[in-house]
């Protein structure tokens, strides 16, 4: 780990208060004083004042203003020191600026309390990423995940699958690239790993595969040419001695819907066969390349000493809370709807950030500042449900009779929640650019994959909700009914620990017509025929209205911004799902779809689905509701009708 460094005496001094009894207090009182601790190697005030180039100190304040004093300064300082666990093993230090969104959390941990492989004496980092010492460090952690992680090589399967194309990198001093057919060129699918590109287009890409270009590539091409991402995912292909690489734009056709409908469906084998994903997630298209300058000092944890009162003094490890946030989660590449999947797919990724390489992985997160590994930080992919969606499944599912495990069921709908709100360049790609993981899921439970739901439990994964609407979409996206059809996050629907849950609806009949052979692609037309009881609806006072054999009032919330309160056309609802909640008392909760008629011909018994209403009542019975006279005539004043309801 990094030398020994120190605090400054503001640091100390508040984070000796801590070690007594957890404080709130003043941090350095002049900005004088705060620029002449970051000089001094300060390690709090350095990694906190760095964000001075934003032009939160101006020089135009006076050097020697308080920086408490608001007629001078509208920014103020503080510091926020917390006491973990009473003891001197790990302390909290925060510094945020006042009138402004600036805060950042330290967190320092006593050397002796942290495993060895966090406070080993890493090699010193270099000023780009590109160094050799960052390949090698890169290359370490590729080749110890494929020795010795058994839930990693799962993902990938038997590794005995090959795409239909590759890129042929060739080997150092070589000055082509070309384009090799798999099947035409005797590649055998257990011999040579390939890397797998992750990035972003941005414009399109300066050269791409074509129907009329694929003979040229295939004699080889100059690397010269290609985009600077492409050109650096060479170099670490052959530093990693690793032949072959996969890039969408240089092995799908672009100008083939029928090749790009083939390969789309087979992403869910690219990248879960790949030996690693690179993601180009500090560039904002093809030339915006992988390697970067950065600043070495600020990527390392730091070591301080800190003496306490009774003149004993010891040695702690010091770094950002949020420090994977901070490295990682910021990345534009993350928030693509198409990156989504090849994150989630990829056993393995490498991503060059803007200014360290990161590892993620089934077992590990690691990075530059953390080769051995961020101490109790764990990857988003090591979760017991992932392990579950990989793990080879045992007994397949019979019809109904074998919904998704609670696991399955929660990971499920994380997922949709997370892409949801990623975003893409064709909206039509909504359920295209999500195919591989329903592909991996649908492998791994043999259930029916139905528009971006599934089918054992479709009537508990219409429970799906808008709470920020966005404009409507202006092509077909997918059946009303499924959260692919809008343009906006959603949260889905999840099973709470403790909480029973009771359909209120049945499943009678599933019609869907693809977009393609591959149902996972996308849909034409999709309806869900549900038999359950229709209630209509009166206005109250928009957003809110009422089902008219109640006094009870909900609140509407609708699917997307574009559909406005449109008073002539009836609205009904219907009950979806009751849980009971005993946290605050005993509660039912009712989700209600809330639909709207066709108007069109021969759709006088079709509906659409336009938001959704939730209602809670106090009391039990969620599970006689439909089953019982006398609870249903409390909750909805009369005895329920039922009848099949078609919803597109």
């Amino acid at each position: 780990m990094a030398e020994v460094g120190h605090l400054c005496d503001a640091c100390v001094s508040a984070l000796r208060c801590s070690f007594a009894s957890g404080s709130n207090g003043n941090h350095h009182s002049t900005l004088d004083a705060v620029r002449q601790a970051v000089r001094d190697g300060c390690f709090v005030c350095s990694r906190t004042w760095n964000v001075d180039e934003q032009g939160l100190f101006s020089a135009k304040h006076d050097q020697e203003k308080s920086i408490y004093d608001e007629s001078h300064l509208p920014v103020m300082c503080r510091a926020n020191f917390t006491s973990a666990g009473g003891d001197k093993g790990e302390q909290f230090i925060g510094l945020f600026v006042l009138g402004s969104q600036m805060f950042t959390e330290f967190r320092i941990v006593a050397k002796k309390a942290l495993k060895p492989s966090y406070t080993s004496p890493w090699p010193a980092l270099e000023d780009r990423t590109s160094s050799s010492r960052s390949l090698d460090q890169a290359y370490d952690w590729l080749t110890c995940c494929r020795a010795q992680h058994g839930s990693c090589n799962r993902l990938s399967g038997s590794g005995k699958w090959l795409p239909t194309r590759l890129i042929d990198v060739g080997s150092e001093g070589d000055d082509l690239w070309k384009l090799s057919v798999v099947a035409e060129d005797g590649l055998h699918p257990s011999s040579p790993p390939y890397i797998t590109l992750s990035y972003r287009w941005g414009t399109e890409p300066s050269i791409v595969l074509l129907g009329s270009n694929i003979d040229e590539f295939r004699r080889g091409k100059p690397i010269c040419d290609l985009p600077l991402t492409f050109r650096e995912l060479i170099t670490v292909s052959r530093r990693f001695s690793i032949r072959y690489a996969w890039i969408d734009a240089l092995c799908i056709i672009q100008d083939s819907p029928q090749d790009w409908a083939s390969e789309s469906a087979a992403m869910r084998h690219v990248y879960a066969n790949s030996a690693c994903t690179i993601a180009a997630s500090a560039s904002s298209g093809p030339e915006g390349g992988l390697f970067r300058s950065r600043h070495p000092e600020l990527m390392r944890p730091g070591v301080v000493n800190i003496a306490y009162g009774d003149g004993m003094s010891e040695d702690y490890s010091i770094w950002e809370k949020d420090y994977w946030s901070i490295h990682f989660d910021r990345s534009e590449l993350l928030k693509r709807g198409w990156i989504f999947q090849e994150r989630f797919l990829s056993p393995r990724v490498l991503y060059f950030g803007h200014e360290q390489i990161l590892w993620e992985c089934m077992t590990d997160n690691k990075c530059e500042g953390f080769p051995g590994g961020i101490p109790d930080h764990t990857s988003d992919k090591s979760s017991h449900a992932v392990s579950q969606v990989v793990a080879p499944r045992s007994s397949g599912l019979d019809g109904q009779d074998a919904p998704f495990s609670d696991d399955m069921f929660n990971l499920w709908g994380g997922l949709v929640e997370r892409y949801a709100g990623c975003s893409l360049t064709k909206q039509t790609d909504k359920l295209a650019a999500f195919a591989g993981i329903a592909k991996l899921f649908q492998e791994n439970t043999g259930d029916e994959y139905v528009s971006g739901l599934w089918k054992t439990c479709l009537a508990e994964m219409l429970c799906w909700k808008v709470f920020h609407p966005e404009p409507g979409p202006a092509e077909y996206l997918a059946p009303s009914w499924s959260w692919a059809s809008v343009q906006s996050s959603v949260g889905a629907p999840l099973r709470e620990q403790g909480r029973k849950n009771v359909n209120l609806v049945s499943v009678m009949a599933i019609e869907t017509t693809n977009r393609e052979a591959d149902p996972t692609v996308g849909v034409r037309y999709g309806c869900i025929k549900l038999r359950g009881a229709l209630f209509p609806t009166e206005w109250f006072r928009p957003p809110m209205i009422r089902i008219h054999t109640t006094s009870l009032i909900l609140t509407l919330w609708l699917d997307t911004s574009s559909k406005e309160w449109d008073r002539e056309h009836p609205l009904f609802l219907l009950p979806i799902k009751a849980c009971h909640i005993s946290e605050l008392g005993d509660f039912i909760k009712i989700y209600y779809l809330v639909l709207e008629k066709k108007h069109s011909a021969g759709a006088s018994d079709t509906y659409q689905r336009i938001g959704h209403c939730e209602t809670y009542y106090r009391g039990k019975g969620h599970d006689r509701i439909f089953r019982d006279e006398e609870v249903d005539k409390e909750i909805f004043g009369v005895k329920p009708e039922f009848s099949d309801i078609n919803i597109v």
